[in-house]
């Protein structure tokens, strides 16, 4: 990492970052095999250095890197996109899940053909949850066992990066 900080500071005129950069990707990802490149965590003493470091890039090793604004999202934040836990909808690319009807489409998509309510619960929507599958819930149910097991067994947050 200091090799990181030391080519940002010559080849990338204008910027200094500060503190010790670090990986959001774990180790065992970055050892399986399974993944070409990782994303490191650069801080930058200003906020005009960061956008300048978006806007333009970063020249390590040679290459010119994408930068992109550092998001930590809670572990229980549920997108309302997938209705998945860890990311929100300005950065999912998954397949979208109605929050109330567990369906492929995003929740303000519902529809209710008797009462005609768009996007919204009505005593007509059969309730299914798309974490856990239950039809008992909704999947922005706190009654959820995927939300209580996520709640139940972290306590960081995890670490979302938009590549």
């Amino acid at each position: 990492m200091d090799l990181v900080l030391e080519e940002i500071k010559t080849f990338n005129k204008g910027l200094e970052p500060i503190g010790q950069p670090y990986w959001a990707t774990s180790k065992e990802k970055r050892d399986s095999g399974l993944q070409r490149a990782g994303s490191v965590v650069v801080a930058f003493p200003t906020e005009i250095q960061a956008n300048r470091a978006i806007k333009n890039r970063l020249l390590i090793a040679g290459i010119s890197a994408k930068v992109v604004k550092y998001h930590t999202i809670s572990s229980t934040a549920q997108c309302t996109r997938c209705a998945g836990y860890g990311h929100l909808d300005s950065i999912c690319k998954r397949e979208p899940k109605c929050l109330l009807c567990g369906e492929s489409h995003v929740t303000e998509n519902h529809f209710c053909s008797i009462c005609k309510k768009k996007g919204k619960k009505c005593p007509h929507v059969i309730t299914k949850c798309s974490n856990c599958l239950s039809t008992t819930h909704s999947a922005n149910s706190k009654l959820c066992e995927v939300y209580l097991a996520i709640k139940a067994t972290t306590t960081i947050p995890t670490i979302t990066i938009n590549e």
